[in-house]
């Protein structure tokens, strides 16, 4: 007889998000002034947490941002500047049409108080 395993437990046991170890930067080319750069603004970061902490339930967001290239530098840079939140009721994003250049990267997020502690103490150790 084979034993049932809830399906949380199978996801569970191969992969385990929580992190392991202190956080490191990943360059996309061995040059330095060629590497691809994301600029995520503070204040939608923080943004995107509030609204987490403050729901009850898994909410989808995506951040909205755009892409800029230096012809000088030959420099890739992604600024991610706004956000959206998927409406609870509708199930659906409110009415945003990207414009030109724009890009839409959704974001998972869980209502975890040990992933918010993280994300705290990960925000007051950059501003030091």
């Amino acid at each position: 007889m084979i034993p049932q395993i809830a399906s949380t437990e199978i996801c569970s046991s191969f992969w385990d998000s929580t992190p392991i170890g202190r956080s490191f930067s990943l360059r996309l080319c061995q040059h330095e002034q060629l590497s691809p750069q994301l600029i995520l603004d503070d204040k939608v970061f923080r943004s995107a947490v509030r609204l987490q902490n403050n729901s009850t339930y898994r909410s989808q967001i995506k951040f909205i941002g755009t892409l800029i290239t230096d012809d000088e530098s030959q420099r890739l840079t992604y600024v991610i500047d706004r956000l959206i939140l998927k409406n609870s009721t509708t199930n659906e994003f409110h009415n945003h049409q990207p414009l030109t250049g724009e890009f839409l990267i959704p974001i998972q997020c869980n209502n975890d108080n040990q992933n918010s502690t993280t994300i705290n103490n990960f925000i007051q150790d950059e501003t030091r």
